[in-house]
């Protein structure tokens, strides 16, 4: 088989995969992202995470075929997961907006 054909292959399996993303999978990783608890935008983040590792993860030759549907849904999980630790993380690092001084004060503070 020469390189063009295995391009050709290679593209072809990627066109395939992507239906089966969208078509097949879309619709229940939605339903499952929802039923943890995601708001909209963040389902929709989701889902674009997940579906980006999936992508990079076929580039590396690493989708198990076997078990496709049970790796995609383990890795569905990861992402809510990575979701909530990031969150947690920035509710830490953010201060509470009652703990901001209100503008007048930050400016009589200032003059001090």
């Amino acid at each position: 088989m020469d390189s063009s054909q295995q391009g050709e292959d290679a593209r072809r399996e990627l066109a395939r995969l992507e239906v089966d993303l969208c078509r097949v999978y879309y619709p229940r990783l939605r339903a499952m992202y929802v039923k943890c608890g995601l708001q909209h935008h963040d389902v929709e983040d989701a889902l674009q995470e997940l579906f980006l590792r999936t992508l990079k993860a076929w580039a590396r030759g690493a989708l198990p075929v076997e078990r496709f549907e049970g790796w995609l849904f383990e890795v569905a999980r990861r992402v809510v997961a990575d979701h909530y630790r990031g969150r947690r993380r920035r509710e830490r690092l953010l201060p509470l907006p009652e703990e901001i001084p209100a503008p007048a004060a930050r400016r009589s503070s200032l003059a001090a």
